[in-house]
């Protein structure tokens, strides 16, 4: 419990929510009793090694710096 709580305390504000659409900010505004039921969850996914294959994927969306130059990749 206390590595999840300190977890959702140390993430980035405003970071953006993935393809389910839950923020972090909605996670660190649930009640205990919640969390617990998180913590359950992600500990039977970690003992039973039961990642859904959805949750294997991601997107990235790469974001252009303002005033950089479009044609460097590290921009």
């Amino acid at each position: 419990m206390h590595e999840l709580r300190r977890s959702l305390r140390e993430i980035k504000k405003h970071s953006a929510p993935g393809a389910d659409r839950i923020s972090y900010e909605m996670l660190q505004k649930l009640p205990k009793c919640s969390i617990k039921a998180v913590l359950k969850l992600y500990n039977q996914i970690c003992v039973n090694d039961d990642f859904k294959v959805s949750w294997r994927h991601s997107r990235v969306l790469p974001v252009l710096k303002p005033g950089k130059d479009p044609l460097n990749p590290a921009s």
